[in-house]
This record gives structure tokens, sequence and C-alpha cells, in this order.
């Protein structure tokens, strides 16, 4: 890691007694990058830590160019050293016992749950907002100050999650949407908005 992570990466460091090596940073570069970070590794690493935020400039640091020179480093023979982002954790947010849809203040009935999660990498898609998928339904959301910028953006991923299933055009899917999907709001509670478009996967059928 680099000299200009977050003081929580030393606690880290001591509190499981690893040792942590730290790439100095010079004038013209206040981050962590690619050639500096394989020159650190060996048999021995653990891992290589990539911020978002640098305590230095506030710079974010170059997770595609670390990650290509450590793939590198493993495809000549090396070891194959995992990497840590800075930001890229999974939360799961706050458990709800009871909340009407668009949950509209900041009373909810909270409680504490316990869940076990699969988490997979998955190369083959990208989003730009989340989506879901239970046994029934997909669902496309988003989120906006504005609650009818949040309903188009919510809206167009689900057309393009119906074309990408079926195969129909956007025009067809677009009056798919109106026929059989239900639009229902998140939450109007925080400063961003969040509106879901629900659709029953039994319309997905080709």
């Amino acid at each position: 890691m680099g000299a200009n992570v977050q003081v929580c990466w030393e606690k880290f460091c001591r509190y499981w007694d690893v040792e942590p090596r730290l790439v100095p940073m010079e004038p013209d570069r206040l981050h962590l990058r690619g050639p500096q970070a394989v020159a650190q590794c060996d048999e021995n690493t653990i891992g290589v830590v990539a911020i978002l935020g640098s305590t230095m400039d506030g710079s974010y640091e170059p997770v595609a160019e670390i990650c290509a020179a450590l793939d590198h480093l493993a495809g000549s023979g090396g070891p194959d050293i995992p990497i840590h982002v800075d930001g890229a954790n999974f939360s799961c947010g706050d458990g709800h016992g009871v909340q009407g849809d668009g949950e509209v203040c900041i009373t909810a009935i909270e409680t504490g749950l316990t869940g076990t999660f699969e988490l997979h990498v998955r190369d083959d898609m990208t989003l730009e907002w989340p989506m879901a998928e239970t046994p029934t339904h997909v669902m496309t959301m988003a989120f906006d100050p504005d609650l009818d910028d949040a309903v188009v953006i919510a809206l167009r991923d689900m057309i393009k999650l119906i074309c990408a299933r079926t195969g129909i055009s956007r025009e067809d899917a677009y009056t798919l949407c109106s026929l059989a999907a239900d639009l229902r709001i998140t939450q109007v509670v925080n400063g961003a908005k969040g509106v879901h478009v629900m659709l029953e996967k039994a319309h997905l059928v080709r």
C-alpha cells in the first residue's frame, strides 16, 4: 500500500500482526501506481490496497492499472495477489421490521437481521444502477433528487432488461411496461428519492 493510506490501515496491520509494506510518495506521484505495487509483492503478500481518496491530495489511485500489473505478475509465474479497493465493500443497508412503500420520514421499525449472502463477480454484465431478481419478479431501481428523473432512469433500465431477455423491440418493451410493470416509490425521506420498477418474470417468456 502507499504511504498515503488512511490510519485505519495501520491499525488493521497492528491488530492482525501483519507487516505493512508502505510505498513512499514522491513529488510527482502522490498515490500508489502499478509498478510500485508489484515491486513490493512476493509469496508472502496477502493483498494490495488501493484507495479512492489519497490523504495527500484526495486523488483516486489507478485501480485498473494496479489490477493489470498484478495480473501480469501472476501470468508471468509470480504470486496471484488479490486487491482491496476502498469503497468496493458490500452493504445491504439496515433492517426495517415495518415500513410502507415510500418511506416518508426517519421513522421505521429498526430491527436486527441475520442473513447469508453469496457474492459473485459478473464480468458478463455492467450495471449503472441497482437491479434485483426474485423467483417471481425482476426489478430495476434509480435514485435522484427529482422523482420524475428517477422514474425515467428506472423505466429505461427495465426496457433494456426486457429487450435483453426477450429480444423484442424497445417500443414493444415500453408498451409492456405500461401494461404490466408496477412503479413503486422506494423512499422519499433521503435527498435522493427512489423508484423501483417491478415486472413479473412470466412476461419475459420468449
